[in-house]
């Protein structure tokens, strides 16, 4: 007598963040796709600018903008596009969350596809799906608020979901390096095949702060945020920097508002 063997997935990853990562490529192959004048509308409707939200509410900042452009060489070109995403000082609030899913290169909108399928499933198996797709929301959120407040006045526009996938790292600090958990000391590498390790009990913020791989994990993640930040420009946006900021504030948002999402735990 034979056993028919069990199919097993080839991949273990929850379906919402496949139909996200699906969704992030191709609206990535939308931009791709179109020329540059309608991918420069796309961004212009859709990423988040900080300067226009502070020209909304105080008209007067947009002239401090143009004056401190017109003192820097390439003064024309730089006045035209930074008016061009001021948009007559248009709040658009919807790109507090749109701005999430335009990228700028294929690997741009890979790499955060790979961060994502990596940290996003294991956030994903632990929240069910609305809660899920709302604490993305909030994380997005969130990080587009720390970048504006650091640079209330730049114009450069700020796209991708770095925020998102940071926050569920910050997120995932909350419950993967407990006890039996599936980075917890008691599993080792064998989480892969234990759902269960997903849903354990997460434990209290101070005995997370505590722990010495959460903290590590905090303060390489600071280290290579702050270094690529300071040193290197975004992908795909010539000299634009790397919106780091954003990262910090998606990733405080996930660690700290984890308790709102959590059905487990409520610590």
């Amino acid at each position: 007598m034979l056993l028919t063997p069990t199919k097993q997935p080839i991949f273990n990853v929850p379906t919402s963040v496949v139909v996200l990562c699906g969704i992030m490529l191709a609206i990535y192959a939308i931009q791709a796709n179109v020329s540059d004048l309608n991918e420069i509308e796309l961004i212009r409707q859709f990423a988040f600018v900080p300067a226009r939200v502070s020209y909304y509410f105080d008209p007067a900042s947009a002239q401090a903008i143009l004056t401190s452009i017109g003192q820097t060489p390439e003064a024309d070109s730089q006045a035209a596009m930074a008016q061009f995403f001021l948009d007559g000082g248009q709040l658009k609030p919807w790109t507090f969350l749109t701005y999430a899913f335009l990228h700028g290169s294929w690997s741009h909108v890979i790499l955060n596809s790979v961060w994502f399928l990596s940290f996003g499933a294991a956030v994903a198996r632990r929240f069910e799906a609305v809660r899920f797709g709302i604490f993305l929301c909030v994380t997005a959120i969130a990080g587009a608020l720390m970048h504006y407040v650091v640079h209330r006045m730049g114009v450069q526009p700020v796209i991708g979901a770095s925020a998102a996938v940071s926050g569920c790292m910050g997120a995932a600090l909350r419950f993967v390096f407990a006890p039996g958990a599936p980075l917890g000391e008691a599993n080792g590498l064998s989480f892969l095949k234990q759902e269960a390790a997903y849903h354990l009990p997460a434990t209290t913020l101070p005995a997370v702060l505590q722990n010495s791989k959460v903290m590590s994990f905090f303060g390489v993640w600071f280290a290579i945020n702050l270094v690529v930040g300071v040193g290197s420009t975004t992908f795909g946006l010539g000299d634009a920097p790397i919106a780091w900021e954003a990262h910090v504030g998606g990733l405080l948002a996930g660690f700290l508002l984890f308790p709102l999402f959590d059905g487990l735990n409520r610590n």
